[in-house]
């Protein structure tokens, strides 16, 4: 199995694959450098990889100063999704047939100030993340089943309004915490079915990155890597 990686530090690393059974990654990972940090988006393509794309260029290349609490977050976003509708959508769309693209994503900025780190994250949809300390899992970002994109525009297909299930929270870190952002192919490694708990991954990173990383991704690959699948793994 293929894996792509992005290394920009010994503390952070980023990789995806395409995994065993799909012909096209539709995941997108980016990362930038901050003033006193970095930022990640991971997007999750539907039906392609053009709304993922959009996503991350707009978290990592557009976006200038990350939302600050929810209703920024929530600002912001709508306005992705109105960009995406304009892109790819029209008033009187058919949700049985046009299948126009769509992403859950997440995105994360880490600043180090100079008695502590904070991590602010914005997240819509089925990307997880989770914080583990000594291999104990200590925070688990809620997932819901949906995608932004068109239809959540017009509110079709079951698609989750914004301010109902957009996630914003700001946390405090400790040094030594590992924080593991990832898209469902980490975790259901057979479609649509929970194959690696969050316990679980919390037990796997607790050890060097590169290790972590290795471990990860080939725990995924002997578990069936139905899907694109894709993380960023950092040490406080």
């Amino acid at each position: 199995m293929k894996i792509q990686t992005i290394n920009p530090s010994k503390k952070l690393l980023l990789g995806t694959t395409t995994g065993l059974k799909k012909r096209i990654n539709e995941d997108q990972i980016d990362f930038k450098p901050t003033t006193n940090g970095f930022r990640v988006c991971i997007s999750d393509g539907h039906w392609g990889k053009k709304t993922a794309e959009m996503i991350n260029t707009f978290f990592i290349k557009k976006m200038k100063n990350f939302p600050n609490d929810f209703e920024s977050g929530l600002c912001a976003v709508k306005k992705l999704e109105t960009d995406i509708f304009k892109k790819f959508g029209r008033k009187n769309m058919n949700p049985n047939k046009d299948f126009t693209p769509e992403a859950s994503f997440l995105s994360f900025e880490i600043l180090n100030k100079p008695n502590h780190t904070v991590i602010s994250l914005l997240g819509y949809g089925d990307c997880g993340l989770i914080i583990s300390e000594n291999g104990k899992l200590i925070f688990d970002l809620p997932m819901n089943e949906s995608w932004i994109g068109c239809f959540s525009h017009l509110g079709l297909r079951g698609r989750k309004d914004l301010s109902e299930c957009l996630i914003f929270k700001k946390i405090q870190l400790k040094k030594n915490q590992k924080i593991l952002a990832f898209t469902d192919g980490i975790d259901h490694c057979i479609y649509e079915k929970l194959t690696i708990n969050h316990e679980k991954l919390a037990r796997m990173i607790n050890h060097s990155i590169k290790k972590a990383f290795t471990i990860i991704f080939k725990k995924v690959e002997n578990m069936g890597a139905e899907d694109n699948a894709s993380l960023a793994l950092y040490k406080v």
